[in-house]
């Protein structure tokens, strides 16, 4: 199993889904959370960065990280830059979704170069946003290879289905075209089809080794993934799930 992370930035907040991939390819969405503030303040990506570097408990035992997010440049984009250009390392990527028949997602052929250091350039990193959805649409109504944390509520399933799949044609072919249902947010949709995009980015050619290193604490905790959200949320840090009816400060 592997963590994954997909990232909307907001005017006020980011909005952040973390989903688990097994060696099925099954996504199991776990939680969808939020931090309030402004993409224009720095401790709201140390925030994100805190997040980003937590580790959860894996039912083997072994303690389990993030192994690549993307996150949407396409709102306050040199602050996206700033965040992801420096921890590539990391696998955090700047992304840029396009529509069309491509690949779920590939790294731009040329950096983006912000002044003469090469410390503030980087790779764009563009996701074939109609090629995700289009599978997602056709996993939920297939009720496959999709699974959902209990702990996500009413708000986040009505943003999950915020959008319709119609199909055009254009010189005899046929394509997706996708419309957001008027008086509803999408960004539970953006960032489940973002974290997809990170899953995709990574090449795991031996599933048993994995579970071997998962199993090698030898511990049989428990402990839900969600475990050390809630103890983020009880010492007063700004990430909250949705169905937590207060912000905490």
């Amino acid at each position: 199993m592997y963590l994954c992370a997909g990232i909307d930035v907001q005017s006020d907040r980011l909005e952040v889904s973390i989903a688990a991939f097994d060696s099925d390819n099954t996504c199991h969405v776990l939680s969808h959370q939020r931090i309030w503030e402004s993409p224009d303040d720095a401790e709201t990506w140390l925030e994100l960065d805190h997040l980003l570097t937590m580790k959860w408990h894996h039912p083997f035992g072994a303690p389990i990280g993030i192994s690549a997010t993307c996150i949407d440049s396409g709102y306050a984009t040199e602050k996206v830059y700033d965040f992801c250009f420096v921890r590539g390392a990391r696998h955090i990527y700047a992304t840029k979704g396009l529509p069309g028949n491509r690949p779920a997602i590939q790294r731009s052929t040329d950096k983006v170069v912000r002044g003469k250091s090469t410390h503030n350039s980087g790779r764009l990193w563009l996701v074939g946003t109609h090629v995700i959805k289009t599978m997602l649409f056709s996993r939920l109504q297939s009720g496959k290879l999709l699974r959902f944390s209990s702990d996500l509520d009413g708000d986040y399933f009505e943003q999950l289905s915020s959008e319709r799949i119609e199909y055009v044609y254009r010189a005899g072919r046929c394509f997706p075209k996708f419309t957001q249902i008027s008086g509803r947010e999408n960004h539970a949709f953006d960032t489940l089809v973002y974290a997809h995009a990170a899953r995709a980015t990574l090449t795991i050619s031996n599933w048993k080794a994995r579970e071997e290193v998962l199993r090698g604490h030898g511990s049989t905790d428990r402990t839900s993934m969600g475990l050390q959200y809630a103890e983020a949320v009880r010492q007063g840090r700004k990430i909250y799930s949705y169905g937590q009816g207060v912000r905490h400060e």
